[in-house]
């Protein structure tokens, strides 16, 4: 640390306090051994340190001139050795002899013996400790302990200047010398490899205002570092090229060690803010992937990464938010290239029972190769199945309905009777296809009472068909003057031998299925099957 090897007490020869007397005439003995071309050495020079003083004229000229102000005089008064009691000379009497660490030993007990320590053993113990970390090694552990020690120190400034200057009156200021005294160990710290950050908690012995100085110097640097590569990326993100994400990402990535660093040392509203602002940056950049890009796994990536940055409050529920969908997202893609096929064909338009028929053969096709791995995936193929299953389902209804409009118009039984057989045949197929396949129950009942329901009109065309005998259509007109419903399935009954129960079964199923004004469509279809039996008969 320069302000102790080249120290101008240390350059002088000279241990505080001295007068203006003593510093004129050991720079005028000095320069003249300078000028005789001798090298002059001191008892505390610290020799054995292998770190010298430098003594030219240059040198000594300088240094003189740095003890020549109160305050400087001061100031490099914290830098050097101390003598201000006993302690002080018996321990000097160790360095004269090359026994830095008796010297540092006693200094140290007594600090660690005495609750208020003397300011010249904290000064005096520090300067050891420095030499220490130049010769033997840089360790954050002993340097923080020597920003400790300085706490105590400026809290004794008031007494140093009295007797670093021989006088009471002076314009030394104890807050500006303090903020002096700050940077000096701060920039020393930055030097060394290792992070200044863990130097933070050795300043919580200082004045409130000292601690935020100190802080504010520490952690300000950092926060400019990352701030300007947050302020970058933003730039990007709404003036580069779309491609450029992916560097402005690596940028963003390159300062997470500074952002967990700061977030790890220091909990205060600066920091916080930007780690917020940092993390958030991060689940922007996600966003414009996925949005932009249409790069979902990209996306994904930033924002886990973005997810397992420290942030806070808000900032941090919006992250896990975004996870959240951006995950759904990429589920309801992953579902989608999983059941395209299926969706496609639940798109498509039926024609005929052929066309049912064919998207049957294909539906079940892809139903059988697809492979689930999860239980909503699972779950959503069940009802994707039973969607196909009720697709199938509802235009063999239709076709059935629509045949059965048609013989209220034109009664053609055999047209009738070849539609409810293609329509028996196709549901007969539905329900062996589908018990090979993983559907829900509701599905598997419905399939079972269509199956039923049509089996049931098939038997009942049938039965119909074989007492027409030959006849292909029925005739058209009828008149009946009995109960509408009743006599009509009663005159069908007698002449026909068909159980009257049986026909009021049929026309039960047959009013669920018609829906609308059901009397008025059956007796219709009733009175004219009637009037065909009669006509039959006679």
């Amino acid at each position: 640390m320069d302000k102790v090897f080249n120290n101008p007490y240390r350059v002088l020869g000279l241990v505080s306090p001295i007068t203006s007397k003593e510093l004129a005439k050991r720079t005028s003995d000095l320069e003249t051994f300078v000028d005789f071309g001798k090298v002059k050495d001191y008892p505390l020079d610290m020799s054995a340190s292998n770190n010298l003083p430098i003594r030219t004229l240059e040198s000594i000229q300088d240094a003189a001139r740095n003890l020549e102000s109160d305050n400087d005089r001061v100031f490099n008064a914290l830098f050097w050795f101390y003598q201000y009691d006993t302690v002080d000379e018996i321990a000097f009497e160790a360095i004269e002899n090359n026994n830095y660490r008796k010297a540092y030993e006693l200094w140290d007990s007594q600090i660690l013996s005495n609750s208020n320590p003397k300011f010249s053993w904290l000064i005096n113990a520090n300067v050891i400790s420095l030499f220490e970390l130049k010769s033997s090694g840089f360790v954050y552990g002993k340097l923080y302990e020597v920003v400790e020690r300085y706490g105590s120190v400026i809290k004794e400034l008031d007494k140093i200047k009295t007797n670093a200057l021989q006088s009471n009156k002076n314009i030394v200021d104890n807050s500006s010398l303090s903020k002096t005294m700050i940077d000096s160990l701060i920039e020393y710290a930055s030097s060394m490899e290792g992070s200044v950050l863990e130097l933070l908690g050795a300043f919580s012995n200082y004045a409130e205002d000292m601690q935020d100085y100190a802080e504010s110097k520490i952690i300000n640097p950092y926060i400019t570092e990352i701030q300007d590569v947050i302020d970058e990326v933003k730039h990007g993100l709404t003036e580069e090229e779309s491609w450029a994400v992916y560097g402005l990402v690596d940028k963003l990535k390159d300062k997470e060690p500074l952002v967990r660093e700061l977030d790890l040392y220091c909990n205060n509203y600066k920091v916080q803010r930007v780690v917020n602002d940092y993390a958030d940056t991060a689940k922007r950049c996600s966003v414009f992937a996925n949005n932009e890009l249409e790069e979902s796994g990209f996306a994904k990536d930033i924002i886990d990464w973005a997810h397992e940055l420290p942030a806070y409050g808000e900032v941090k529920s919006n992250i896990a938010d975004n996870k959240n969908k951006l995950e759904e997202i990429i589920e309801e893609e992953s579902v989608n290239k999983i059941f395209i096929n299926i969706f496609a064909y639940l798109e498509k338009e039926i024609y005929s029972i052929a066309d049912a028929e064919w998207l049957l053969n294909k539906m079940v096709a892809e139903l059988n190769v697809i492979t689930v791995q999860s239980a909503k995936e699972e779950e959503l193929f069940r009802s994707l199945a039973g969607a196909c299953a009720f697709k199938l389902i509802g235009k063999i209804l239709e076709v059935y309905k629509d045949t059965f409009e048609e013989f209220k118009e034109q009664p053609d039984l055999n047209k009738l009777n070849a539609t409810i057989n293609e329509c028996y045949d196709l549901i007969s197929k539905i329900q062996r296809e589908f018990w090979y396949i993983d559907i829900d129950s509701e599905t598997e009942e419905s399939i079972k009472k269509a199956y039923n329901h049509i089996s049931s009109e098939r038997s009942d065309i049938q039965q119909v068909v074989k007492k027409a005998g030959g006849k292909k259509h029925l005739p058209a007109v009828a008149t009946q003057d009995k109960p509408i419903i009743g006599g009509a399935l009663y005159t069908i009954s007698n002449m026909t031998g068909i159980n009257s129960t049986y026909l009021r079964v049929g026309y039960v199923i047959a009013a669920l299925f018609t829906g609308v004004w059901p009397l008025i469509v059956l007796y219709a279809v009733m009175t004219i099957i009637k009037s065909f039996l009669e006509n039959n008969v006679k």
